[in-house]
């Protein structure tokens, strides 16, 4: 399924995903930090990160 937001590229990044970062650049520091915080707490598993961005998915209505 294409991207419903136009993107500048769909080439996936290091998470798996096409990088947003240019749609919203004031967010990119909160996310380094975010994803660096999460990462070294190694308390979620991948399983639980995988339901929640399912959820999240389906909650902003993203047909995956």
């Amino acid at each position: 399924m294409a991207p419903r937001v136009p993107l500048t590229s769909t080439t996936p990044g290091p998470l798996g995903i096409p990088d947003t970062s240019g749609l919203c650049p004031d967010l990119s520091p909160a996310r380094r930090r975010w994803h660096r915080a999460v990462t070294e707490q190694r308390a979620v598993d991948p399983v639980t990160q995988e339901v929640v961005r399912l959820r999240n998915a389906r909650r902003q209505d993203c047909h995956l």
